[in-house]
Order: C-alpha cells, then sequence, then structure tokens
C-alpha cells in the first residue's frame, strides 16, 4: 500500500485526496480514485495498480468517461452541491432552510386563525 500512495503521489503531485482500496479475494488489484481539485469529482482519475509490484495497470481520466459515466461520478458533488463550490453550498443552505422553516410556520399560521375571536 505503501508504494501505491508513493506511485500515486509521483503520477498526480497537486493532488488533493486518494482512496484507495485494498485487494480482495475477487479483484487481486489495488484501485485508487484521485481527487485532482478539492471538493468536485470532475477533475479526477482512477488508476488500477498491480497487487505484487505497484505498477500502474491501467489509468482513466474523468474527460475519458462516456456521458453516463460522467454523470455516476458527479453523483456525490450534486448531492452535496459541490458542483456550484462555495455559492452552491449556500444556496443550498438557504433553501433547505427555507424548506424546514415551512411546516413551523405553516404551523402557526393555522393555530393563529383557529384561536381568533
Amino acid at each position: 500500500m505503501d508504494k501505491v500512495h508513493y506511485q500515486l503521489k509521483k503520477l498526480y503531485p497537486d493532488s488533493h485526496e486518494f482512496y484507495i482500496t485494498i485487494p480482495t479475494e475477487e479483484n487481486s488489484n489495488f484501485e485508487s480514485y484521485t481527487q485532482l481539485t478539492e471538493g468536485t469529482s470532475y477533475n479526477s482519475a482512477t488508476t488500477v495498480f498491480d497487487e505484487k509490484t505497484a505498477l500502474v495497470k491501467s489509468e482513466i481520466a474523468y474527460q475519458d468517461l462516456s456521458t453516463g459515466e460522467k454523470l455516476n461520478a458527479l453523483n456525490f458533488d450534486i448531492h452535496t452541491c459541490s458542483i456550484l463550490g462555495v455559492f452552491g453550498k449556500i444556496l443550498a443552505f438557504l433553501a433547505s432552510l427555507v424548506a424546514g422553516s415551512l411546516p413551523v410556520t405553516g404551523f402557526l399560521i393555522w393555530w393563529g386563525r383557529k384561536n381568533k375571536k
């Protein structure tokens, strides 16, 4: 695993984070997902390493994926609003704040109408 990490640091020196999967009985390779920029999946790479030698077997960049695979890779970014950066996170926070307050304000309006004389 140390060799794989060393290889990844050589391949992607400016990367943000690595996710490395450990080989199992069915899969005898190390697989890594490299996030090249912070908070986004649309600048990433998937690399497969040999278990014994830690040499690169295959490498797939985000740009080389099909449209469906790109949308699948963006799933986390869309659900956490990272796709729009900080503006998207602020927008999602405000939208969830409004959506969360609607039941409370609706109840207060209903309670006020019910108790009028």
